[in-house]
């Protein structure tokens, strides 16, 4: 065997180990994308696993939001009507003397509203007295108050009125236009 045919044997012979090794990890590779055996793919911080129900996205948008049982009789943008609200705060103070210390998202959700349309009625209940609150912004707890919207009316009609409102500065208020200097 010459020096020429003994190298040709080698490069053949390298080569043809070479073309096996790049078959295994191409086999390797089909066999981890596929999921059939090999060490699980890593996926990157923060984002959810694969759910058995194939794409979370998917799922995600196929689910609708629950959307407030008095939005779905109205078209959007048209006013309630006094019934709806009358309605609605009669409810509202219902849930809150049988279940006080609740916030707005919890008792939105119990009865079945979105928080946006409960809080015009519920601020009427606080207004009228029939509820109070304890607590600011989404901390606000409602509570049944003592006496309710009877001894609010019972109490003005005993005389009890608040004083009326003043118009115009508050005294000792001195007015803030002064001379023009020239």
């Amino acid at each position: 065997m010459s020096l020429t045919q003994e190298i040709e044997a080698r490069i053949e012979k390298f080569v043809s180990e070479l073309n096996e090794l790049v078959r295994k990890q191409a086999l390797d590779a089909v066999a981890s994308a596929l999921g059939t055996g090999g060490a699980p793919v890593r996926r990157g911080p923060g984002r959810p696993p694969k759910s058995a129900a194939g794409n979370g996205a998917a799922a995600a948008v196929s689910a609708p939001a629950p959307k407030a049982r008095a939005a779905k009789a109205r078209k959007k943008g048209e006013k309630r009507t006094a019934d709806e609200l009358a309605q609605l705060e009669g409810s509202l103070e219902n849930f809150v003397r049988t279940n006080p210390g609740q916030g707005i998202e919890a008792i939105g959700k119990a009865i079945g509203f979105a928080t946006a349309e409960l809080a015009r009625p519920m601020k009427k209940l606080v207004q009228r007295g029939s509820v109070r609150t304890e607590g600011e912004k989404r901390a606000t707890k409602y509570y049944p108050s003592e006496g309710g919207a009877a001894s609010a009316s019972a109490s003005a009609s005993a005389g009890e009125a608040a004083a009326p409102k003043r118009r115009g500065r508050p005294p000792g208020k001195a007015s803030k236009k002064k001379g023009k200097k020239k």
